[in-house]
């Protein structure tokens, strides 16, 4: 958490997050308005660091140590880095390697995104208070797919469009 000590970063340029939500529904990721908690990022060098802040009543409380939309928001910053081998392709969270949630209850996050090998990326993040919340020490990315995409070379994530459910009744019992 020393990269969080100083907040917003140090010699960090903000980046403009025009658009956003809109250009990753339009590759195919939909967000609704809960997980849609991206509110400010920089850059420095290879570093990306975020603010994330979904709706805090939403998220603080309730049966999660830390809430998933508030998780998944402080992904979103991936695309600000340089943490993929092509950049112009939808990437996901594939794998993690020593994770650990520290503390519970956080409403926000500011988080610090940094390389860790190729197509992947560490994570730190503390609550508003500098209070340490998560770290994973190395977070694999694999290209996202949508069902027009999914082929032979689809890659190893599961057409988005397999996964709907088809309505069909069950048997009674």
């Amino acid at each position: 958490t020393d990269g969080l000590a100083v907040w917003p970063p140090a010699d960090a340029e903000e980046a403009p997050l025009d658009g956003l939500y809109d250009g990753l529904a339009a590759g195919g990721l939909f967000y609704g308005p809960l997980f849609r908690g991206l509110r400010r990022v920089w850059r420095r060098g290879d570093e990306v660091f975020a603010e994330v802040a979904p709706d805090a009543e939403a998220v603080v409380g309730g049966e999660f140590a830390l809430h998933p939309a508030l998780f998944d928001s402080a992904l979103h910053a991936t695309g600000f880095g340089a943490f993929v081998a092509d950049p112009t392709v939808g990437w996901l969270p594939f794998s993690w390697r020593s994770t650990a949630v520290l503390a519970s209850g956080a409403g926000q996050l500011r988080v610090r995104l940094a390389p860790s090998g190729p197509d992947a990326l560490s994570l730190e993040a503390t609550d508003a208070h500098g209070t340490p919340v998560v770290f994973a020490e190395a977070v694999a990315l694999r290209r996202a797919v949508n069902g027009d995409d999914a082929g032979d070379d689809a890659g190893p994530l599961i057409a988005l469009a397999l996964l709907r459910p088809d309505g069909t009744p069950a048997p009674p019992v």
